[in-house]
């Protein structure tokens, strides 16, 4: 199957006009038409080279060369319920290049759809928290749409969801263009759609580009942001050297959203900077040779919630350890904050307007208050979240309690920013979450910033 080339056809002619006018040459260029891509399709080792204005979706397997050169625009075609490949497409190929851009912003589910759907004027959520939609989705292979935001019944316009991109190839994939899946602004008094889903496979993964599956942003005060999407990079070379970023959409209320994950290789070899903002999805074996947060990047550190089933046993508290030194400069935040239990859950959660408790009682609001629970000496549990309310059901998604930032530094860690693991403010009558936990094990503790675990 062969890709249709974009050529220009110049056609022209002569306007003869009243004499007072001068002659005029009008000329005038027609694009070939673009190309729609929606079946799956088996390329049998043939390249395929895109053309500016194509639309892809659906598995694509036995492709050659895959290309967006530059200049070129690919986009996603938008999720439709009717059709199970739309908002997705992946691609099986030898190697790949992206010059251009390829992208699946707001691809993903419409406006109160998906499983971190918002509601009521609320963000969505997909691989950060939302302020009502939760996360979901596996970050070490990300292949989920992002959700829709949440609307009122006056402005049925939430932000849709990103769309999902994978790219699994047997050589190399350089991106020195735009590889995105945003989620789509909210209008009105509505929320943002969350960041979708980009899976990189290759041997080697390289370039200076930009790849982002940011949150949409809330369009008004009384709104509140979307969560970030999922990146993964699995490749034994990383070599990417541009832009990698998964940001919540913004919001000018309480309710905020959190950054979604990127997950790679841990590499104790690696000098980590962090220059956008970007959350590490859980877990226990992170090591790095050094880490730096800066240009006022928001680097946050995510946990596993335990259930209730079993009591909050299986929780699990991540664990970064650096093997030299670990910078946090000035602006920039390494944080927790909000990413512990969810709303009226964990073992000190509200109740009814209530705040949650953990290293200190919650405040009573309607019922009775979250309770103290965990150890002093080794602070490794998750932040409750707090009380909902029950007169104004839906109103109290941003209450969750703090994660926990549990680092071992080698060498020196200095705190110049934010270092926190806070609880979430409680709004629309309902209680805060309590904060989480913030362990340090240094050899050296310098810097004038803020380390803090503070409930909401």
């Amino acid at each position: 199957m062969q890709t249709r080339q974009a050529n220009g056809l110049c056609t022209g002619w002569n306007v003869y006009l009243p004499q007072w006018v001068a002659f005029v040459w009008l000329t005038t260029w027609t694009a070939a038409a673009a190309t729609v891509y929606t079946n799956d399709t088996d390329w049998a080792g043939a390249d395929w080279t895109l053309a500016d204005g194509d639309v892809i979706a659906g598995v694509h397997t036995n492709v050659g060369h895959f290309s967006v050169p530059d200049g070129v625009a690919v986009t996603v075609y938008p999720f439709d319920s009717a059709v199970t490949n739309y908002g997705r497409v992946a691609v099986f190929a030898q190697s790949a290049a992206i010059d251009g851009t390829l992208s699946a912003n707001a691809a993903g589910y419409p406006y109160a759809e998906g499983p971190g759907a918002g509601s009521g004027r609320t963000g969505a959520g997909y691989g950060g928290r939302g302020s009502y939609g939760n996360y979901y989705g596996d970050p070490w292979a990300p292949d989920m749409l992002g959700s829709g935001g949440g609307h009122d019944s006056s402005h049925p316009s939430g932000g849709s969801g990103g769309g999902a991109i994978m790219i699994d190839a047997t050589g190399a994939v350089v991106i020195d263009g735009v590889l995105s899946a945003n989620g789509q602004n909210g209008t009105g008094r509505s929320g943002g759609g969350s960041g979708g889903s980009l899976w990189l496979r290759a041997a080697s993964i390289a370039g200076a580009g930009t790849v982002t599956a940011d949150g949409g942003s809330a369009n008004a005060s009384f709104a509140s942001g979307s969560g970030g999407g999922r990146i993964a990079f699995d490749t034994a070379q990383n070599d990417f050297s541009g832009i990698i970023r998964a940001k919540a959409g913004p919001a000018s209320s309480a309710r905020i959203g959190r950054s979604g994950t990127f997950n790679f290789q841990s590499d104790p070899n690696l000098d980590l900077v962090i220059t956008n903002d970007i959350a590490l999805p859980p877990g226990t074996n992170w090591v790095f040779r050094s880490l730096t947060v800066k240009d006022d990047a928001i680097f946050e550190i995510q946990s596993m919630p335990g259930t209730v089933e079993l009591d909050y046993a299986d929780e699990i508290a991540s664990r970064v350890t650096i093997l030299n030194d670990l910078t946090v400069e000035a602006g920039s935040a390494l944080s927790a904050d909000g990413l512990g239990y969810w709303v009226q859950e964990g073992p000190g959660h509200g109740l009814n307007r209530s705040g949650a408790g953990y290293g200190g009682r919650g405040g009573h609001g309607s019922n009775l208050p979250g309770d103290v629970y965990g150890s002093a000496d080794t602070p490794d549990r998750l932040g409750s979240g707090g009380g909902p309310s029950t007169t104004t059901p839906g109103t109290g998604r941003g209450n969750a309690g703090g994660g926990a930032l549990i680092l071992e530094v080698g060498g020196t860690l200095t705190v110049v920013g934010t270092l926190s693991a806070n609880g979430a403010r409680g709004t629309g009558r309902t209680g805060g979450g309590s904060g989480g936990s913030v362990w340090l094990k240094t050899a050296v503790l310098a810097g004038n910033g803020v380390i803090s675990a503070d409930g909401g």
